[in-house]
């Protein structure tokens, strides 16, 4: 299913020991004084705000040897010793799909893709945002991508992995597809498990997960009950 993609899914059994023993109870007592004043507000049914920060922190110290590494211009939000790293990635599960999370965001070449999308241009567009994501991931000898999976009902959390199989995936004209404000690129995951795309309002690659992996035990396990 997965064979030729750039990230592959990282079965739960995989991802418990990359994540630790420990990681569920150190997540939820990160987590948990975090949320404790919120809950006065959750109560009146307004919405829980957490900066994308606060779940970088959480995972880097619910992690053995980890640290945090983001607010940088590299592609990794956490580091495990000098060859693995993960990029921190916190949603919203709807109906059928999460929200949508930036991947690679080359602000500086703004107008460059600007004028590319108008131009239809599909193989520039690859060429600066899939394969300036593949130059960034392939800088890290062991890659993952983490899901955090928010609940806004009731509030609990789960977490998904996905970790780099191939950087050698070519642009193919019929891998990508143009809608009024973005380009669709069905190679980097497999679009039955995630939809990724180059959104050109905000100059970057994001995608959104879908159903069949966050609603999936093979792929996605709790890690905080509110």
């Amino acid at each position: 299913m997965t064979q030729g993609y750039c990230l592959i899914p990282v079965p739960v059994d995989e991802l418990k020991t990359f994540l630790g023993q420990d990681f569920i109870t150190n997540f939820q007592a990160e987590i948990d004084p975090i949320i404790l004043p919120l809950r006065k507000h959750i109560a009146m049914g307004r919405p829980a705000s957490m900066g994308k920060e606060i779940w970088e922190y959480a995972v880097a110290d619910s992690i053995v040897d980890a640290e945090w590494c983001g607010a940088g211009k590299g592609i990794a939000d956490i580091r495990v010793g000098t060859d693995v790293a993960g990029d921190v990635k916190s949603v919203q599960i709807g109906k059928h799909t999460t929200t949508e999370a930036s991947m690679f965001q080359p602000l500086s070449e703004a107008e460059s893709a600007a004028d590319y999308f108008k131009n239809k241009n599909k193989q520039e567009l690859w060429k600066l945002f899939v394969n300036g994501w593949i130059d960034k991931v392939s800088s890290i000898k062991e890659y993952y991508l983490l899901a955090i999976f928010r609940d806004r009902n009731t509030f609990n959390c789960s977490i998904a992995g996905f970790k780099v199989d191939n950087i050698s995936v070519q642009y193919k004209d019929s891998d990508c597809s143009f809608s009024k404000k973005s380009m669709k690129v069905n190679s980097i995951i497999d679009p039955a498990l995630a939809e990724t795309k180059v959104y050109i309002g905000k100059t970057r690659l994001e995608l959104r997960i879908k159903k069949s992996v966050f609603a999936d035990p093979k792929y996605s396990m709790q890690i905080y009950t509110f």
